[in-house]
């Protein structure tokens, strides 16, 4: 595992569910199994439970405010309700989402214990 190939994953939020350590930007491993999450304190790798759910879960939240946001400011801005409607939400949505990121990541996503230096 030390000579193994890691990347940072931006905006990756990770808390090690073994030591509790804290990262902003988790550290991934490609394998076989996919990718792993690998903890730099203690050297533990993590493949997330249940991945696909946690992408439809953002992926709807993300319609959901998006597309509300999209559809109300287009009933109110009339003729220029199309290009509005694009900047409110580059305005409104975009904050919001970076500010539900880390709490969506805190409530939703959990791991599973891979192994020790595993590859």
């Amino acid at each position: 595992m030390a000579n193994a190939r890691t990347s940072k994953l931006w905006f990756a939020l990770f808390r090690c569910p073994r030591c509790g350590h804290y990262e902003r930007h988790a550290h991934l491993v490609a394998s076989p199994r996919g990718s792993l999450y690998r903890c730099p304190a203690c050297l533990s790798c993590f493949a997330m439970k249940y991945g696909w759910l946690v992408g439809l879960a953002w992926g709807l939240l993300i319609g959901g405010i998006g597309g509300g946001t999209f559809w109300i400011t287009a009933k109110m801005a009339g003729p220029w309700g199309l290009v509005w409607s694009v900047l409110a939400c580059y305005l409104l949505a975009i904050p919001v989402f970076v500010i539900l990121w880390p709490i969506f990541v805190r409530r939703f996503v959990r791991y599973d214990y891979i192994g020790k230096n595993a590859p």
